[in-house]
């Protein structure tokens, strides 16, 4: 959070080059990979059922587009 924080900072007072302003994003995303990763090794039924409802949901849209001829 607090990095989101200096990124808004960034964003509206001007302080920070370009370069910093680069920096700081991949520090963020780097982060929230980070935490993706944890994730999906604390939780990885969790995440298999996720991708699943997603193929189905998929699976369910092209389905009902078929029945209505589009």
């Amino acid at each position: 959070m607090n990095i989101l924080i200096q990124f808004l900072e960034v964003i509206f007072d001007d302080i920070l080059s370009l370069h910093d302003l680069r920096v700081m994003l991949l520090t963020y995303v780097q982060r929230l990979n980070r935490l993706a990763d944890v994730f999906d090794q604390t939780q990885p039924q969790l995440h298999s059922n996720n991708c699943m409802m997603i193929k189905l949901i998929s699976g369910l849209k092209l389905k009902r587009s078929d029945k209505l001829g589009i």
